[in-house]
């Protein structure tokens, strides 16, 4: 499998271009066909914007590996994951961060 066709994670994905847009996989499904290559792996990535997460009302979007690869690339979209530290820890990496 090439780095393109890499599997998303489900999650927040923020917009480099504009960090207003927000969006969240929320599920991922993965086609397992054993008689396709290895390297060809077949995926429907369903998307809606951050915070209608709940909502059955809200629009929402599927792709395949293609057009998920183009959603991203157009929108400049990076996954960030959830950080499930406590407040002191998450202070520190601030800290961190800012002197470099």
């Amino acid at each position: 499998m090439n780095s393109e066709n890499l599997i998303p994670e489900e999650g927040l994905y923020v917009s480099k271009k504009d960090p207003s847009v927000r969006m969240v996989v929320t599920e991922v499904d993965v086609v397992d066909d054993e008689e396709r290559d290895s390297e060809d792996v077949f995926y429907l990535v369903n998307v809606v914007r951050e915070g209608d997460e709940d909502d059955m009302s809200a629009m929402g979007y599927e792709f395949d590996p293609d057009e998920w690869q183009k959603f991203v690339a157009t929108l400049q979209l990076e996954y960030v994951p959830e950080y499930n530290g406590s407040i002191s820890e998450l202070r520190e990496l601030l800290s961190k961060v800012k002197k470099h």
